[in-house]
């Protein structure tokens, strides 16, 4: 199933703030290796995912447990992530750092004009 998928604001952004003539170039080949690593890393983690929750089926011999098991690895997973990117945000060096949670004026208008196309 092949699907298309638009490039992120934060790649249309890197593209934007990125100098040189192939910033724009890139950005096509950004962000299909971005969709392909995002895909695969799906599909790797619900293998992990399966293997962890019948190995703990099998060594707790209920598979109500081994669910429970799951979910707490899974949070724990995402708490961690949580705090890696809380970690990240204020590094310097990062395109848009200066800016606060709100988009330039110009991004507003974009994607209200993309929202009002959408329907």
């Amino acid at each position: 199933m092949a699907s298309q998928v638009p490039a992120s604001r934060s790649a249309r952004r890197w593209a934007r703030d990125t100098p040189g003539p192939y910033a724009l170039q890139c950005l096509p080949d950004a962000n299909t290796l971005f969709n392909i690593a995002e895909r695969l890393s799906g599909s790797f983690g619900i293998a992990l995912l399966a293997t962890l929750y019948a190995t703990r089926t099998h060594a707790t011999g209920s598979p109500v447990t081994a669910l429970h098991d799951c979910a707490l690895a899974l949070t724990a997973l995402c708490a961690a992530g949580a705090l890696a990117a809380l970690a990240l945000r204020g590094r310097p060096g990062w395109p848009g750092r200066d800016r606060g949670p709100c988009p330039p004026a110009a991004d507003r208008a974009t994607m209200v004009s993309a929202a009002s196309d959408a329907g």
